[in-house]
């Protein structure tokens, strides 16, 4: 039971607000440089994970990234990376919180804003109830995701127009800090080994599955939706609404855009909380604050982001994940390859599972991560 809590606390972790955002930026790209992208960026994703499956087991207690990187990285490190992964966390939180008011809008009817309001709270309640909660919720919410993801790609297949598959710029670069975005789930692995605490042997196959099963989902799912919609379908929607729920609610009527607005619900949810969890125990764990100021620091935040976005329309879905995911987590990633090797030279106790020393593999994580932030930050610009 511990093992699934513990893959679906990582996939759930990993399969939130991104999921929607894949089929546009693989569009714009291209169905060649999408599956490139998709599948490159999903291996990367799981070495990544691995390696900071690795760092937990050598070092003893528990601690969250921030705290690794003091231990390996010294005072500086430990700050720096705080600074990026709190970044990455609030973004990644704003934007399930303002998804989730416009999907449950979208299938009950109403205000979005009241809809996000009521999810805030409810959700706040099970990240201040802690880790166990959450793994059970997460188990759950998981199975449903990926029960519904099959539903809605089989319906959804019916629909596709195979010229759909064609254009595209080719650009790999593209779509690279949507799908990193929507990767990444490092930051919970910590959590993972305190789930598995007498099962640390079970970690290694919880990361492998808790990874790969997001990168069927996201490939299946991504080429999918591209083949029902299509860029000029996208094009014709306002940038606000170029996500996959309101696109797919477009072109399909009935059952497929009311189970992909459910899927988006559960994908959305799961993020959340579990984002919600990790980034109060690193307030908890490792900058020792009270539990109540961590849950308050969690999620006022990324809640008054949310409010300002209420009366002055400030974000855009598709540019704000691609962002945060390809800046934040490119410098998230090339920080934990580091780590990986300072603790392989430091090591407190003899790990569960330790990969083989490949340099090169590290090598090629590194040279991913600087190309990818250097294309984002001048495409920005």
């Amino acid at each position: 039971m511990k093992l699934f809590i513990a893959i679906a606390t990582l996939v759930g972790m990993i399969v939130g607000a991104g999921v929607l955002g894949i089929p546009y930026v693989i569009s714009q790209a291209g169905v060649v440089s999408g599956i490139i992208n998709l599948l490159v960026l999903g291996a990367v994703l799981v070495v990544l994970n691995l390696y900071m499956g690795e760092i937990t087991l050598r070092t003893n207690g528990n601690h969250q990234l921030s705290g690794y990187a003091h231990k390996y990285l010294g005072e500086k490190g430990k700050y720096f990376l705080l600074a990026a992964v709190g970044l990455q966390v609030y973004g990644a939180l704003t934007a399930y919180l303002i998804g989730e008011g416009t999907t449950l809008s979208s299938l009950f009817g109403g205000n979005p804003t009241v809809f996000s309001i009521v999810f805030f709270i409810i959700a706040s309640i099970f990240i201040h109830h802690g880790l166990r909660t959450v793994g059970k919720t997460e188990l759950y919410l998981t199975s449903g995701l990926v029960l519904i993801v099959i539903f809605v790609t089989i319906l959804a297949a019916f629909h596709i127009d195979p010229t759909n598959y064609v254009g595209g710029s080719g650009s790999l670069l593209a779509p690279y800090g949507v799908i990193l975005f929507a990767y990444y789930g490092v930051v919970v692995i910590p959590l993972l080994k305190e789930e598995l605490t007498e099962e640390r042997k079970q970690l290694k196959k919880a990361i492998l599955w808790g990874s790969i099963i997001p990168i069927i989902i996201y490939t299946t799912f991504g080429l999918v939706a591209m083949g029902v919609i299509g860029l000029n379908g996208f094009n014709a929607l306002p940038v606000d609404e170029r996500i996959a729920s309101a696109a797919i609610h477009g072109t399909i009527n009935g059952l497929p855009g009311i189970l992909l607005d459910i899927f988006a619900v559960l994908a959305m949810g799961t993020s959340f909380l579990a984002s919600g969890v990790v980034m109060k125990k690193v307030y908890v764990e490792d900058l020792n604050l009270h539990k109540v100021a961590a849950v308050l620091l969690t999620l006022s935040i990324p809640f008054l982001i949310f409010l300002l976005d209420v009366f002055a329309d400030i974000t855009n879905f598709i540019s704000i994940i691609g962002l945060v995911g390809g800046v934040l987590g490119s410098i998230t990633g090339m920080l934990i390859v580091l780590m990986y090797h300072k603790a392989r030279v430091h090591s407190e106790r003899m790990p569960e599972y330790s990969l083989h020393k490949h340099v090169w593999l590290s090598y090629v994580l590194v040279a991913v991560f600087v190309g990818g932030l250097v294309y984002q930050i001048v495409s920005f610009f």
